[in-house]
This record gives C-alpha cells, sequence and structure tokens, in this order.
C-alpha cells in the first residue's frame, strides 16, 4: 500500500526576532509533514516557540530561513494576495478564544468566512453553515448570539466557522486552555473525529500532555529546537477517545405531495392558485430587498474589520514600578493608522497572567483612578493603563530572576459613536517577562548579560 502523500511538507524552518537586547531565536531549524487524517500535537513550555511555528507553517510569520510546501507549492514564494487566498482555501483556524462576533448569531459567525470570500453565494454559505453546527452538535443553537453560548458551545461554533471553507489543514492554537476538564475532552474528541471522518490534518499546540495519548504525531519543542518526534503515522488509526455522538449528514428530506396533512382536498386547492402569482412577485421582492441589505451590511462589515485588526496598532509601552512595592503599571498605546476614519472604541478591563508550570494564574488588575479608559474617539493616537499585582508564588522563570507575564485586551470598535450591529470585539495577547520588585540586579546580571541594568520588562513577540 503506497504512503499517503503530505498535505503540508516544512524543511529546516527557523524564525529570529530582533530585540533591545540582541537577537532571539524563538524556531531553530525545525522540519516536519503533516498527512491527510493525522493528528500532530506539538507541545512545549511558553517561549519554547510553539506558535511562532504554528504562524510560519499557516502563512501568517514569514521564516527567517526555510521552506513551506503545500501541495508542492512554495508557500513563501508566493505574492502577499495569493498566499491570503492559499491561507483562506488550506487554512482552517481555532486559537484559545473563540472570538466570535457578540452581534452576530451563531450562524452568521461560521457563514462570515465564505461570505468574505467569492467560491459561493451566500445561501450556499448558510447552508453549509447549518450542516457544520449540525455536525458539531448546535443544530439546536444556530440562532443564539455568542453572549447565550457556554464556553464549549461558544468553542464548537468557533470549529465550524473555521471548517466553512473546507480547508484540508486544522490548525488550533491552545483551543481548550480555558475550559473546564469534561468541556475540553469533548471539543477534543470533536476535532479528532473531524480530522478522522474528513481527512483533515489536523495540528493542535497545547500545554497539555494528556492529549498526546490521541496524537499520530507528537512534536516537542525546547528553546525553539524539535528535540522530541512520536510518529505512528496511520490515517486510520483509532484514538481511545469516546467519539462525540454527532450526525454525519443533514436528515434527508422525505417528499410529499401537495396538499398532504393540510385538511383540504385538492379540489379546494385549485381556489388559492390564482393567488401564487402574486405572492411569487411579493416573495421575489423580498429576497432582493434582503439580498441587498446583506450586501450592504457584508461591505460595511467588510470595512470594519479591516479598519479593526489591518489599521488599528496596538502595542505595551511601558511597564513600570508601582510606589506600593508589589503592584504595576501598564500602559498601553493605541493608534489608528487611517487618520481619515475615526474609530469609536470601548475599553474593557484587561486580564493579567503570570505563568506557573503548564499552566496560566490569574492575577488581579484595576483601573487607575487617573485613567482615561472609557468610550473614546480615536483619529490618531493615545494610551491606556491598567495596574496588577502578580502575587503568584515561585512562578515559571524562562529567563533567569524574570516572571513570564501574560496581558489579554478587550476592546468594542465601531466606526460610529451610536453603534447598532456595526461593532467589532476585539482582543489580544500581550506577553512579557517582568522584573519583581525585590529582584537582585547583581545575580541577575551573574547569569544573562544586557546593556546595564536590568530592565524592568522585556517585550516579546506573540507566541
Amino acid at each position: 500500500m503506497n504512503a499517503p502523500t503530505p498535505i503540508l511538507n516544512a524543511q529546516n524552518l527557523s524564525k529570529t526576532y530582533a530585540t533591545p537586547w540582541g537577537t532571539v531565536d524563538a524556531v531553530k531549524d525545525v522540519s516536519l509533514s503533516l498527512l491527510p487524517g493525522q493528528f500532530t500535537a506539538i507541545i512545549g513550555r511558553s517561549g519554547s516557540g510553539k506558535s511562532s511555528l504554528l504562524a510560519m507553517l499557516s502563512g501568517l510569520s514569514r521564516p527567517t530561513r526555510g521552506l513551506v510546501e503545500i501541495h508542492n507549492t512554495n508557500l513563501w514564494e508566493l505574492s502577499a494576495h495569493q498566499r491570503a487566498e492559499m491561507r483562506n482555501r488550506s487554512f482552517g483556524f481555532v486559537f484559545q478564544f473563540a472570538s466570535l462576533l457578540p452581534t452576530l448569531r451563531a450562524i452568521d459567525n461560521v457563514a462570515l468566512p465564505a461570505l468574505l470570500g467569492t467560491k459561493i453565494n451566500s445561501t450556499m454559505a448558510y447552508d453549509r453553515a447549518a450542516l457544520l453546527l449540525e455536525q458539531v452538535g448546535l443544530v439546536d443553537r444556530s440562532q443564539a448570539y455568542p453572549d447565550q453560548l457556554s464556553g464549549g458551545e461558544q468553542r464548537r461554533v468557533a470549529i465550524a466557522r473555521a471548517l466553512i471553507n473546507g480547508p484540508p489543514l486544522l490548525m488550533a492554537d491552545e483551543p481548550t486552555g480555558d475550559l473546564d476538564e469534561k468541556t475540553e475532552l469533548g471539543i477534543i474528541a470533536l476535532l479528532i473525529h473531524i480530522c478522522r471522518s474528513q481527512a483533515t490534518s489536523l495540528v493542535i499546540v497545547t500545554h497539555n500532555l494528556s492529549l498526546t495519548q490521541y496524537a499520530n504525531q507528537v512534536l516537542t519543542l525546547q528553546g525553539g529546537e524539535l528535540t522530541t518526534v512520536k510518529q505512528e503515522i496511520k490515517a486510520d488509526q483509532k484514538v481511545h477517545i469516546p467519539p462525540p455522538e454527532l450526525p454525519e449528514v443533514l436528515p434527508t428530506a422525505v417528499p410529499i405531495s401537495l396538499g398532504t396533512n393540510l385538511g383540504i382536498n385538492r379540489r379546494k386547492l385549485l381556489w388559492f392558485l390564482p393567488i401564487v402569482p402574486v405572492a411569487w412577485g411579493l416573495d421575489t421582492a423580498v429576497a432582493w430587498y434582503q439580498q441587498r441589505i446583506m450586501a450592504i451590511k457584508k461591505q460595511a462589515f467588510a470595512q470594519l474589520y479591516q479598519a479593526t485588526h489591518g489599521y488599528l496598532y496596538i502595542d505595551i509601552q511601558n511597564v513600570a514600578y508601582e510606589p506600593d512595592g508589589k503592584s504595576y503599571r501598564l500602559t498601553m498605546v493605541m493608534q489608528n493608522l487611517d487618520q481619515a476614519h475615526p474609530l469609536y472604541i470601548q475599553i474593557l478591563p484587561m486580564r493579567a497572567f503570570v505563568q506557573k508550570g503548564f499552566t496560566w494564574e490569574e492575577i488581579p488588575t484595576n483601573v487607575p483612578k487617573d485613567s482615561k479608559n472609557s468610550l473614546i474617539k480615536l483619529t490618531t493616537q493615545t494610551t491606556f493603563e491598567t495596574l496588577f499585582t502578580p502575587n503568584v508564588p515561585q512562578p515559571t522563570e524562562l529567563i533567569p530572576g524574570y516572571m513570564h507575564v501574560r496581558i489579554d485586551t478587550d476592546l468594542l470598535v465601531s466606526q460610529r459613536s451610536q453603534p447598532e450591529d456595526d461593532l467589532i470585539n476585539r482582543s489580544d495577547p500581550y506577553y512579557f517577562y517582568l522584573k519583581p520588585h525585590n529582584a537582585d540586579d547583581a545575580e541577575i546580571l551573574r547569569h544573562s548579560h544586557y546593556p546595564g541594568q536590568p530592565p524592568v520588562y522585556i517585550s516579546m513577540p506573540p507566541h
């Protein structure tokens, strides 16, 4: 029997970031292949390069060196437009947070990637979205909004959304990190079921080592290097995990004769036939109007999405000690790169976490009394702040003398001061290494080299 042909081949991938303190080798000389129907788990501690590797494989981040081929096409020799088309056609993405649009129903969230494309019309997109919601067990929740769904249900909607364009590759970055154990197992079972039944190659980046027992291929990263590879490449391998009780296809419609079960006979039905052309005309006009409204909303949403994710720049500006000797003040900078079109932004409370072992422990945050955090009109640039207290005993030190901190921002963005359904939620994680208040600079310098006094914080790229 011939070996299956890989969907994706990567050779000698490396990623280097430049920082004020020198270069950081996030990924070093990694090679791998992904097969149809194969579940690949990528494991490693935070900062080991897992997400950087996933971003290079998915065409989201250009490698410093190396090659990524999808069906023998070099991903990084394509133009930006061709690469975007390749991503849309070949990849589905499931991230740590569901990131559903709060003003859209579940079925709208699923259909949206297809509506933004050009391959199928809106009717086909919604038909496929309904089928996918059926297949993930949410057919009765298709009209619900995200805030009416549980965490597990939101994640199932995100999985359906990732599959709307029928991609051969499904990439999941910590897709169950915020879920309880039972819900997590259900989501993993669903992902594996999809992987096996649709011959999709599934890649999951995870801290949860117990999930590796279900994988065909396990890649372990340490310091950006591939240190362990476990391969059991059998596309039909059965996993020891309860399969989800989900239907494979939509129920088959049963044909009936006109008038059956209506409580009238066919002779009486003939009296109503003259009404049919009028009803048809009205229905056609209503359908045209609805399609026109949908087209206008689609265009407006695409413009808002581009403004929110393309022209709104956010980053860490500074982290400073607070006088109480235990807290810090984080200042974020936010810039509108398209100054001709102001954005109205509601800044929601930030959340902060410190890494301890393989998990993130949430820590207290507070909005400073002198903060400008509120609904703002952003034309050029502004800042917003939060106070946080990293009260985690014995945090993990990936860099000697520094704890690993994650900040999650949450924004509601519109192009109008009084939005209705024209509102997008943007959530982003930011990572940095943080020096404790009572740190011994001499001890830190004994293990690491800095141009002067060790800084209070060291920013990191997304990982």
